[in-house]
């Protein structure tokens, strides 16, 4: 008999009684107001949401949010850039862009993700600029991550993907919370009309 046998026959002859593994019954979180939830998510983790009325244009929603029309970046349709992501080469050129205004499909009310397919010609879109402003369908708010994935909008032929949380930050750095530490240093979700 080896020493990991014995010590478990030691323990079997302990005398303390049995336990049996609990039942795992319990159903997934439900949100009675799922946007609500998300929102308190999404400023939570350091991000703001705002809305998109019906008959307001992209310059004129951007500019409510105080976003600067001359320092945007996208290839979003309806939405006034200075400069297109797609027609650039190197995608370090990104890096210090003041916004970028991308495409979400699916936000997590149970902790304010929101799941951004690749849709540009360079991942450093995501990433590389100050701020990132996320369009997002009211009906693409879900409940919970296990929702999310099983979402038949969560495309799985994406080459890339992400779910982002609010703004980028750690607190590994003299145990202070900093923001924009490994990306954008700012985050707004959007709330636009329904997907069609």
């Amino acid at each position: 008999m080896d020493a990991k046998q014995k010590i478990l026959q030691r323990l079997s002859q302990s005398g303390m009684p049995e336990h049996p593994m609990p039942v795992l019954d319990f159903e997934r979180e439900h949100f009675d107001d799922p946007v609500a939830s998300f929102r308190q998510a999404v400023e939570a983790s350091g991000g703001r949401v705002a809305e998109w009325p019906d008959g307001v244009s992209g310059a004129e929603m951007l500019t409510s949010l105080g976003i600067e029309l001359s320092r945007v970046v996208s290839n979003v349709t309806g939405i006034p850039a200075a400069l297109d992501p797609d027609e650039v080469e190197d995608p370090r050129e990104l890096d210090g862009e003041k916004t970028a205004v991308v495409e979400g499909v699916l936000g997590v009310a149970e902790n304010g993700a929101v799941w951004i397919p690749q849709r540009a010609r360079h991942k450093a879109l995501y990433f590389a600029p100050e701020e990132i402003v996320v369009l997002l369908p009211r009906d693409g708010i879900v409940a919970t991550m296990q929702d999310a994935v099983a979402d038949e909008r969560f495309n799985r032929d994406f080459g890339f993907g992400c779910f982002m949380s609010g703004p980028s930050k750690t607190a590994d750095i003299e145990q202070a919370l900093v923001f924009g530490a490994h990306g954008p240093m700012k985050l707004t979700v959007v709330l636009c009309r329904d997907a069609e």
